[in-house]
């Protein structure tokens, strides 16, 4: 467990000293704190992404309401169906039989045959013990012209084992591992990103390779989804996608690449090259004269970068500043090269520490040892809201309303912004699909333009940033998705 006797509450165990911290499960396990801020992706969300498939959730109502909440929200309900078991059903030894009566019910009546479904079993179905590949067996002998992905809704088992986003995300690149044919040098697939990826070091040196990047964010029909399994490369940069990249690739005998949002020199520099080993490789072209205009460019982009950070320290001096893990996927890397450009990082909002940001993390302890890791989660989380934002000078909670600019706390983050109650913070989730030292500059931009200009903190409590489609304020200044899903 963390030392916490250090931290400046006296012993809470939602904060502690980044010297203490370890990586994996930072925080004890316990009573959890769900804070308001829905901003980050959830299952429903990620799955609208393929176009013409539907999405049916086995469940009773009292969870299913969160999921057809979300469908709703993005004017996408239309592609979202339900089967509710009774009480009676759920005990009596038939919840198999009414699985797949439901599932072929709901296929049956929909106006248009789905040319893909993603079935999501729920946790009853692991506490009665269903037996779900008899469940799918049935399911596609009925219909053998939908393909189906086997996903769950089952969160009573993320922290021991693989979690729902990790299998959907699986089931989604499953398909495409299907469609066998020759692989195609001269397309790349980026897999498994909610976001479109954009400002990104790996695209450009794809698109200066006069390599064709493909996205499921372009794919306009079925068809053109699984068109993305010809690439002879598939790239995530998602944690939460790796487990299902490699083990989809293997299956279709791709090359696959995990480029996480690395923040580091070193690490970005090491992503590059090993991108443009698999490039040289594919189209047989010797390394040597790549790699040197490789070089060129990676000097080009350090020089921009540290621009870049010169330009932020004149806007922000000696702000504080608190980032989440919601904005900024690799929070203690991002911290760490914040730090060592001086930049006034004060605290870390995270719930754990992946073994990833090892690294980054042993260089904090050493160079920053009292640099605050906080919990969102914790039960006594929402508490520290009002004591820190006491502590660095009390930002208040309305857009506008602040103490003025020595009184200023920067939040990188939704999550950031609702624990300090800072009106200036970057709204933004998993980078804003940016990565690399081009992600670096885009993320100092967004920083200093938040600096600058204030928002109504209110708005984090709004699903799903970043959707496809308009986003736009109603007459409460309430933020409104108005986002349009391919059928």
């Amino acid at each position: 467990m963390p030392d916490t006797r250090n931290t400046p509450e006296g012993g809470q165990n939602n904060i502690i000293r980044i010297r203490d911290a370890k990586a994996g499960r930072t925080f004890p396990w316990g009573l959890e704190y769900n804070c308001p801020v829905h901003e980050h992706w959830n299952i429903v969300h990620t799955g609208m992404l393929i176009p013409e498939c539907h999405q049916i959730y086995i469940c009773t109502d009292n969870c299913l309401r969160g999921v057809i909440m979300t469908a709703v929200e993005m004017d996408a309900a239309a592609r979202i169906s339900s089967v509710m078991p009774d009480e009676a059903e759920i005990f009596n030894g038939r919840l198999e039989e009414i699985t797949i009566r439901g599932v072929s019910d709901v296929i049956r009546k929909l106006p248009k045959r789905p040319r893909a479904v993603q079935l999501f079993p729920v946790c009853m179905h692991h506490f009665i013990g269903c037996d779900m590949r008899y469940i799918f067996d049935q399911v596609e002998r009925e219909f053998p012209e939908i393909d189906f992905m086997e996903c769950f809704m089952d969160p009573i088992r993320q922290k021991l084992t693989t979690t729902p986003e990790q299998r959907q995300r699986y089931q989604m690149m499953k398909v495409l591992a299907g469609e066998k044919g020759p692989e195609d040098p001269s397309k790349v697939s980026i897999l498994g990103e909610n976001l479109r990826v954009r400002d990104s070091d790996f695209m450009e040196i794809l698109q200066r390779e006069g390599i064709r990047v493909m996205q499921v964010q372009d794919c306009r029909n079925y068809d053109e989804y699984l068109a993305m399994g010809q690439a002879f490369l598939w790239i995530t940069k998602s944690p939460l996608s790796k487990y299902g990249l490699e083990k989809a690739a293997a299956l279709a005998g791709r090359r696959s690449l995990y480029l996480p949002a690395a923040v580091t020199y070193e690490e970005i520099d090491g992503q590059l090259r090993d991108l443009l080993h698999l490039i040289c490789e594919a189209s047989g072209r010797s390394p040597a004269e790549a790699a040197e205009k490789l070089d060129t460019w990676i000097q080009e982009q350090r020089a921009l970068t540290e621009n870049a950070f010169r330009k932020a320290r004149e806007i922000l001096g000696d702000t504080p500043i608190v980032a989440d893990y919601i904005c900024e996927p690799r929070p203690v890397g991002f911290a760490r090269i914040l730090l060592e450009h001086h930049l006034n990082v004060v605290r870390i909002l995270a719930d754990q520490i992946s073994p990833e940001e090892s690294e980054d993390l042993e260089a904090l302890r050493n160079s920053y040892p009292d640099l605050e890791l906080m919990s969102s989660s914790a039960s006594d989380s929402l508490y520290e809201r009002e004591r820190f934002a006491a502590r660095y000078g009390g930002c208040r909670s309305e857009a506008g309303n602040s103490g003025g600019a020595e009184s200023k706390i920067l939040a990188v983050g939704p999550k950031a912004s609702f624990f300090t109650g800072s009106p200036y913070f970057v709204n933004a989730i998993e980078a804003d699909g940016a990565t690399g030292y081009m992600g670096i500059r885009h993320m100092l931009h967004l920083m200093c333009e938040a600096f600058r200009e204030p928002k109504n903190p209110e708005i984090v409590t709004g699903k799903g940033l970043g959707l496809p489609g308009v986003w736009e304020a109603d007459g409460g200044g309430h933020m409104i998705g108005r986002a349009v899903f391919l059928a």
